[in-house]
């Protein structure tokens, strides 16, 4: 008798030892799902924000293309749908512009900022200008332009308030102010209000 309780509670000793091996491996596999959750959470949050940065540069660029008159939303809109942009994608990053005040909605045009900036300025002291540019070099906290194709300037990365980085060979035509900073010509960038066509002409005589 006293041995069939002895192997009874042997029995039951190993079943308890036995669930409690499986309540641990089952607890192991729920952490490391739970951990395999969380990465792709991570990861997909991670590319969602640099597809989202990759899209507002896309509009940017875009309403940059168009200038002073802006480029219409809907015609943005099935523009890059057409691209295989979702709307909601499209919205989310036009907001982002907006809310960074890189662009501003006018009667359903979106426009670059420095033209809005242009147009206060006018009102105040007057000093903003519009400017045509050149990019001759492009060096490491600087870039040599030519502006309104007479006078050589200066731009320091700390008198760049530019979204984009500017291009070699490229031309803009910008909103900035013009100072003289110890004998030498510097243009204090205020933004892009036009990235114009590459010139084949100076790239020919170059």
């Amino acid at each position: 008798m006293k041995e069939e309780i002895s192997q009874i509670r042997i029995i039951k000793e190993e079943k308890e030892i036995s669930k409690s091996i499986e309540d641990k491996a089952s607890l192991k596999d729920n952490v490391s799902n739970n951990d395999d959750v969380h990465k792709k959470a991570a990861l997909t949050n991670t590319k969602s924000k640099s597809s989202l940065t990759k899209l507002s540069r896309i509009i940017y660029k875009r309403v940059l293309k168009s200038g002073e008159g802006g480029i219409s939303k809907k015609f943005l809109l099935e523009e890059l749908t057409y691209d295989g942009y979702s709307v909601q994608e499209v919205e989310k990053a036009l907001r982002k512009l907006l809310k960074a005040k890189r662009v501003y909605e006018e009667s359903r045009r979106i426009y670059p900022i420095a033209k809005h900036k242009l147009e206060k300025a006018r009102w105040a002291d007057g000093r903003l200008k519009k400017f045509r540019i050149y990019v001759e070099e492009i060096y490491p906290g600087k870039i040599i332009v030519l502006v309104n194709e007479k006078w050589h300037a200066v731009i320091p990365i700390e008198m760049n308030d530019e979204l984009i980085s500017l291009k070699k060979k490229s031309e803009y035509i910008v909103a900035g102010k013009l100072v003289r900073i110890e004998g030498r010509l510097h243009l204090r960038l205020h933004g892009i209000i036009k990235e114009l066509q590459f010139n084949s002409i100076r790239e020919s005589l170059s």
